[in-house]
């Protein structure tokens, strides 16, 4: 039904923009002077917006026919489906027409989950206080679904002003029962008003305070808060304390943020200004070089990032690379291979992660027991030593278990035996890994607490058989 709205427009109407500049060409051919050109510039030109407004006037005819059709089907079983997109298909496209202000504010009740178009069409209605009244009530009324009342609420400032709003958006911000979305929007529009910036960072504190325990599940919100105290900031110090608080968030989106932020012209905060807080943005330190804050951002520990997210190890330093010494790229490397495995693979993951387990008990070997030889002898030469597992009582029989599950990817078929091995599945993997963050914890918290020995100034191949 909707795309007819093309077949019933005149074919004619088509060629008359071709025909108005016709006449505008035959005017230049029959005339020489300046003045006469002038003319027929003004006539193609009025012909030409003449012919927009027509051929826009037919085209509103055309979608409030269909519109009001389709308004009329929403209860037929057979075309109830048919009826909804083609409204939504109107919405986006319409004008504000008066007539059917009551028919679009019905809708929000009876097609909620086509709240975004409704939502969008009422929001054209500017300063119309039919459609505000009728929103205020709906918005008071409605409980079931709190993103639909958000986006009324948008629709209301849009028609009537953030003045007009600013009540509801404080007690929406203040309700912390609301969802998240409902209290962005809030926070969006209050962020038009001026003289809201310390309200905004109280807010923030406080939603820091309230998802400490999960940092994403308000991240977006506290990003919007932090976002729309930025705009009103002149102060220098008080620019610093709101960086104070995106940067000290546990949330990567939160540092985006920073990021963004300190881009910005009338940003008077510099990334030098924010020296205690380098280390904590030193995931996103590719970033701050490429959008050239600074050509030397600090670059965080792969092993350091990667062991204490995905497998819980907490870690007394945060850069590992002079533990691991010259083994520290290499290890890196393999790790990466085995982060991109998990999801993918288990013999790949287990395979990767045995090489990375590998170069790890090296380094650990030449930081912690300098005086043990033949450290290249094979992973299990590592394993089996004394000073091993008297060192590692809790972990070490998890490190011998990698060893056996590399071995069943490696060499699927036994050599004793002459038997095929089985194949590593996902929940082996998953079970596995809950036992190599107790062995991980373990070993990096013998290693890190143990006095250096000389740093290994080569580094040989390992053997992986």
């Amino acid at each position: 039904m909707a795309a007819n709205y093309v077949k019933r427009t005149n074919p004619d109407s088509l060629n008359e923009e071709t025909n108005a500049s016709d006449i505008y060409t035959d005017l230049n051919e029959d005339s020489d002077d300046d003045f006469e050109e002038e003319e027929g510039e003004r006539y193609s030109s009025n012909r030409n917006l003449n012919t927009d407004i027509t051929k826009n006037e037919k085209l509103q005819e055309q979608l409030l026919e269909i519109f009001l059709e389709a308004y009329s089907l929403l209860d037929s079983l057979d075309k109830s489906k048919e009826a909804e997109s083609n409204i939504t298909f109107c919405l986006y496209r319409l004008e504000p027409h008066e007539p059917i202000r009551e028919k679009i504010v019905d809708l929000l009740d009876r097609l909620p989950w086509r709240s975004e178009a409704i939502c969008y069409y009422l929001g054209r209605f500017k300063n119309d206080s039919f459609i505000v009244e009728e929103l205020q009530n709906y918005i008071n009324k409605h409980k079931v679904y709190s993103w639909h009342r958000a986006n009324s609420l948008w629709s209301l400032y849009q028609i009537s002003g953030a003045n007009n709003t600013a009540f509801i958006c404080r007690e929406w911000l203040a309700d912390t029962r609301l969802d998240w979305y409902a209290r962005m929007i809030a926070a969006r529009i209050l962020g038009k008003l001026p003289g809201q910036h310390s309200y905004f960072m109280e807010c923030l504190q406080q939603e820091q305070h309230n998802s400490k325990d999960d940092p994403e599940s308000s991240s977006l919100l506290r990003q919007e808060l932090a976002y729309s105290a930025f705009q009103r900031i002149k102060s220098h110090n008080k620019l610093l304390a709101l960086f104070r608080l995106i940067c000290t968030d546990k949330s990567p989106i939160m540092h985006r943020l920073a990021i963004y932020l300190l881009q910005m012209n009338k940003c008077r905060v510099t990334w030098d200004d924010l020296k205690p807080y380098h280390q904590e943005m030193s995931k996103l330190s590719d970033l701050v070089i490429s959008v050239s804050l600074s050509p030397n951002a600090p670059k965080i520990c792969f092993i350091y990032q990667t062991l204490s997210t995905m497998y819980n190890v907490s870690f007394s330093y945060s850069n590992l690379c002079l533990f691991y010494g010259v083994h520290y790229e290499r290890a890196v490397e393999k790790l990466r291979e085995s982060v991109s495995s998990y999801h993918k693979s288990p013999n790949a993951y287990i395979s990767t992660f045995h090489q990375f387990a590998h170069l790890t008990l090296i380094a650990f070997y030449e930081y912690t027991f300098p005086s043990e030889s033949g450290l290249h002898d094979g992973y299990a030469s590592l394993t089996d030593r004394k000073v091993f597992t008297a060192s590692l009582p809790n972990g070490c029989e998890t490190w011998k278990e990698l060893g056996s599950m590399r071995n069943r990817v490696d060499h699927p078929v036994d050599k004793k035996t002459k038997s095929h091995s089985k194949k590593i599945t996902i929940e082996e993997t998953e079970f596995f890994c809950k036992k190599l963050n107790v062995a991980l914890q373990e070993i990096f918290n013998f290693w890190l607490n143990s006095s250096p020995a000389s740093a290994p100034t080569t580094s040989i191949p390992i053997s992986t058989t």
